[in-house]
Formats: C-alpha cells, sequence, structure tokens
C-alpha cells in the first residue's frame, strides 16, 4: 500500500448502522434543542410514539428506558413521561452521553463490567431472599436445558446475570447493568465467544456463583464472579 493511501485512511471514520431506539432519542435530541420539546413537557403515549416513529413499541420502550436511566426524562405512574426539568443545555449533554454509549469497546465493556457485576454477586450473597435464589436457580436450569438442546446459548446467559442483579436489591445497579446488557450480547455475538468448548465451563461458572450465593458467601461469590468476567474477557481476546 502506498503511502497516500496510507494517510487517506487515517481521514475514514468506521460505518455505524443505527439501531432504531438510537434514531428516536436523537429525534427527541433535536426536538429539545430546537425548543419544540421544553423541560416539564409531557411525551406522548407510547401508543402514540410507536405510530409516529414507525417502529416496534420494544424500540420506543428501548429509547425510553435509556433516557429515564439517563435522566433525560421520568416516568410518573399513571401519568406519563416527562422530560426532566433542567436546562435545555444539560438535557443535550445527557443524550449525547447516552449516544456516545455506541463507542463502547470490548475493553471498555469488561472495565465497567468487572465493578458493577462483581459488587452485584457479593450484595446478591448478602441480600438474596429464598425467592430470589430460586429464580437465579431457575436461570441457570435454563442455561443448561438451552445447551442441551442446542440452541443460541447468549441471551439464556444474560438472563441469569439479570437475576443476580435483581438479588442484590439495588434498583440503579440493577439498571446499570441491564443497560450494558444489549452491548454485551451485540459484542458477544460480533466476537463469536459463545464457543462449544466454552459453554460447559460457563455452566460450571454460574453454578459456583449460583452456589455462593445461596450460602450467602460474599467472598467466594465475589470471587466466583470476577473468575467468570476474566475467562469470558479472555474470549474476546482470541476471538
Amino acid at each position: 500500500m502506498l503511502d497516500r493511501d496510507i494517510d487517506l485512511a487515517d481521514h475514514l471514520k468506521r460505518v455505524r448502522v443505527k439501531r432504531p431506539s438510537d434514531i428516536i432519542i436523537e429525534q427527541v435530541s433535536e426536538l429539545i434543542t430546537s425548543g419544540v420539546l421544553k423541560p416539564g413537557q409531557r411525551l406522548p403515549a407510547e401508543r402514540v410514539l410507536t405510530e409516529r416513529f414507525g417502529v416496534g413499541r420494544a424500540h420506543v420502550r428501548e429509547a425510553i428506558q435509556k433516557l429515564e436511566l439517563f435522566g433525560v426524562v421520568r416516568t410518573q405512574p399513571q401519568s406519563g413521561t416527562y422530560v426532566a426539568d433542567i436546562s435545555a443545555n444539560m438535557l443535550e449533554q445527557l443524550v449525547r452521553g447516552i449516544l456516545d454509549v455506541d463507542d463502547l469497546t470490548p475493553q471498555m465493556l469488561a472495565e465497567v463490567r468487572f465493578v458493577l457485576e462483581v459488587l452485584s454477586a457479593e450484595l446478591a450473597a448478602q441480600r438474596a431472599t429464598p425467592r430470589q435464589v430460586d429464580a437465579l436457580r431457575d436461570a441457570h436450569e435454563a442455561l443448561v436445558t438451552a445447551v442441551e438442546g442446542g440452541g443460541d446459548t447468549l441471551e439464556t446467559d444474560i438472563r441469569f446475570h439479570i437475576r443476580l442483579a435483581e438479588a442484590a436489591d439495588n434498583v440503579l445497579l440493577r439498571s446499570l447493568i441491564a443497560l450494558i446488557q444489549p452491548e454485551v450480547l451485540r459484542l458477544s455475538r460480533q466476537h463469536a465467544t459463545n464457543k462449544p468448548s466454552r459453554v460447559p465451563v460457563t455452566i460450571e461458572e454460574h453454578r459456583r456463583i449460583l452456589e455462593a450465593v445461596a450460602a450467602h458467601d460474599r467472598t467466594q461469590a465475589s470471587t466466583a464472579m470476577l473468575h467468570h468476567l476474566q475467562m469470558g474477557r479472555a474470549q474476546f481476546d482470541q476471538g
């Protein structure tokens, strides 16, 4: 390759295929910055948004959940979803933060997961109720069944992590973990980390986490989760 070809390549940017939820968020941002959508104003009902955007309701819900998690909107039961009552400039900065999440790399994701999910396992071991332990066990058994059936196990795998976050009994921690799961799923599929040789190991790692939570052993739970994430991170390096 000629030097001038290399210089030109340095000016090229990766093409990003936008998801429907991100396009919705961008539209909301434009309405805020243009003054059409003002702080404290109520958004149209979910049904109306679905019809106007011309997408499935799941995409609208994903967009609203992201906007709510980042403080751009707030939902009031039996009332609706409202734009946060803060300045338009601050709202614009918050929306930009949501969209920047798309620049995640496996390394970034791993660093955040290590912080959030190790803590999640530790708190779950401390706080999990018998019902939550049963839900975690059901999620583990669902993964075993999915493996035996030869299907896609990634989503079932993630369900285990969500149940664990629920058992941690911290709504903010659970929301943050839930927020990154779609990226975990996307990057895992992109890098083909769910190799046949890895799946039985994953099941065993989940079992150790489950047993530690059921025994309310905080140290063992956090250690088991850390080991699980380290092993998973190695799959990205090998992919």
